[in-house]
C-alpha cells in the first residue's frame, strides 16, 4: 500500500536524521564549530518540523476523507460499512499508533 509505505518511509527518515543530529552535537561539544553546527540543526529541525506538518495533515485529510466517503456509502446504500472501516483504519499507519510515533517526533 503505497500512502503506508511513504508515510513508514518519512516518518523512519525524520527519526534517522533527529537521533544522527543528536549523535553529531554530542560529538562536537567543546570543538569550535557547535555554534554553526547548532544554527545548522536548528535549520534541519525547521525544515523537518514542516514535513511533519505536512505529513500530518495528509493523513488527517485521508482519514476526513475516508470517512466522509463511506458515510456516504452507508445513506445510499443503507449497508453499515462505515464501522467496519473504522476498526481498519485505526490499523493503519497514518492513524493509530503510527500517528502517535509521527506526533512524538
Amino acid at each position: 500500500d503505497g500512502v503506508n509505505d511513504f508515510f513508514r518511509s518519512v516518518t523512519d527518515e525524520v527519526e534517522s536524521r533527529l537521533d544522527a543530529a543528536a549523535s553529531e552535537l554530542r560529538v562536537s561539544q567543546g570543538s569550535g564549530v557547535e555554534a554553526q553546527l547548532i544554527q545548522h540543526l536548528q535549520s534541519l529541525v525547521r525544515k523537518l518540523q514542516a514535513t511533519l506538518a505536512d505529513l500530518s495533515h495528509f493523513a488527517a485529510a485521508n482519514y476526513t476523507a475516508v470517512y466522509k466517503i463511506f458515510k456516504k456509502h452507508d445513506k445510499l446504500t443503507g449497508l453499515q460499512a462505515l464501522p467496519v472501516v473504522l476498526r481498519h483504519l485505526a490499523d493503519e499507519p497514518f492513524h493509530g499508533p503510527g500517528k502517535e510515533r509521527l506526533e512524538g517526533l
